[in-house]
């Protein structure tokens, strides 16, 4: 698809989180032999994540194109030679410059929206951001195929027989290249087996996804939140991705309001994660990947919008549970359960672990299992009303045949509400 359209001469934006393989597409083009013949030498590729200005960028352009021109404060000194010469153009990393709140944006926008314009440049630009110029023919970058992360991982994990145990830790890591290609380098370099490496998982989880010679996991989400566009969030954007994070299914975007009542911009704020890669859309909820999701989760339980979200889904669980008990339980809320059944799972299960012995979340849980044993929607889980929700791979809770209350009473199992590998995901290996 890519490849098309700059053969066609369309500009083109190669979109998505950080680690999604964006750059690895990007460089794979570049040297395809397709565009070798029609550009020849002529295939320059400039990383943004050094720019450090508006003149700085322009006088970087001058010398990856080959014009050579010294004093570039503006487009105009560059634009005849630009304009003579048929060149295929990388801007990598440009959500450096593409960044609204970054210093001279307006500037850096419009040098790259003429870039997109000029007939004889093919540009092509990576970015976390989607605030690309409209010229751009947009694409979003999936994560891999199953069949291409398990291709990924032992394409660097040569020394172990493919066994098929690495599967489901491939899914737990939601098929994210960059994750999946530091988890094969540290088993590697470690010269862990399979087994040794699936126990290491367990212990550790993200905090494994970093080497000595690459930044790891952290830094790749780090660079993303310490952004211009993020910081102007405010001081409680951290922590709504943190609450976000810890929500499995992450949250129904119509219950924003409702989840986040004391933020008052909160559909801004969402937004704006949406539009930095952080978090996207998937039926409806507002999620990430499960490995970023798991690196932000950390230590936001006792974070003041933790605390308000719980009191919220309590509040409301409990008014369900008095319904029930008093036998006028309503059609709405029963929808709601089922729609939100792994995040109310994975509630209950945190709330029972920090107090075993509170009578109303116990009385909350087994209420939930009588309503959603009794809903025909909870023995159909890929029924189109749950099957449009996704629970994220690596989610820790307690399903309901194993969670107790401390009267030994079972709590229902979690519906396996996952959805298959969805149409899309890329092939491309990132190595």
């Amino acid at each position: 698809m890519a490849i098309c359209s700059v053969d066609a001469g369309r500009p083109v934006a190669l979109i998505g989180a950080g680690g999604i393989g964006k750059t690895s597409i990007a460089l794979a083009l570049l040297n395809d032999d397709r565009i070798k013949d029609k550009f020849g030498v002529n295939r320059r590729f400039l990383r943004c994540d050094e720019v450090q200005s508006h003149s700085h960028f322009l006088s970087r352009l001058s010398k990856v194109t080959g014009a050579g021109i010294g004093d570039t404060q503006n487009m105009t000194t560059l634009r005849p030679f630009l304009s003579s010469n048929h060149i295929l153009l990388l801007l990598d990393n440009a959500e450096t410059i593409l960044d609204p709140h970054a210093p001279e944006a307006p500037a850096l926008y419009a040098s790259v929206e003429e870039l997109s314009r000029i007939e004889t440049i093919s540009l092509v630009i990576t970015t976390r951001i989607s605030m690309v110029p409209t010229t751009c023919r947009s694409i979003e970058i999936p994560t891999l195929s199953a069949i291409s992360a398990r291709h990924t991982f032992f394409y660097i994990y040569t020394n172990q027989e493919q066994v098929p145990e690495i599967d489901p830790l491939l899914r737990e890591l939601d098929y994210h290249p960059l994750s999946i290609t530091l988890l094969a380098t540290v088993a590697i370099q470690n010269r862990w087996d399979h087994s040794r490496l699936l126990r290491e998982w367990g212990k550790h989880r993200v905090s494994l996804l970093q080497t000595p010679h690459t930044p790891g996991l952290s830094a790749t989400i780090e660079l993303s939140v310490s952004s211009p566009m993020f910081a102007n969030l405010g001081p409680d954007a951290r922590d709504i991705l943190g609450v976000i994070a810890i929500l499995p299914q992450g949250v129904n975007e119509d219950e924003l309001v409702w989840i986040f009542s004391a933020v008052s911009d909160i559909r801004d704020i969402v937004n704006t994660f949406i539009i930095l890669s952080l978090t996207h859309r998937n039926h409806g909820f507002v999620t990430m990947l499960a490995p970023v999701r798991e690196y932000l989760k950390t230590d936001k339980c006792s974070c003041d919008l933790f605390v308000s979200t719980k009191n919220q889904y309590l509040t409301r669980l409990g008014d369900i549970a008095r319904d029930s008990e008093h036998g006028r339980v309503q059609p709405q809320d029963i929808r709601w359960l089922v729609s939100e059944e792994v995040n109310v799972m994975a509630l209950l299960t945190l709330f029972v672990e920090v107090d075993p012995e509170a009578q109303d979340i116990q009385r909350i849980c087994l209420v939930v299992k009588k309503i959603l044993d009794s809903t025909s929607l909870a023995s159909h889980p890929m029924d189109n009303t749950t099957s449009s929700v996704r629970a994220d791979p690596d989610t820790h809770y307690y399903p309901r045949n194993t969670l107790r209350t401390s009267s030994n009473q079972n709590i229902p199992p979690v519906l396996n509400t996952r959805e298959t590998v969805p149409d899309g995901r890329h092939t491309l290996p990132t190595h």
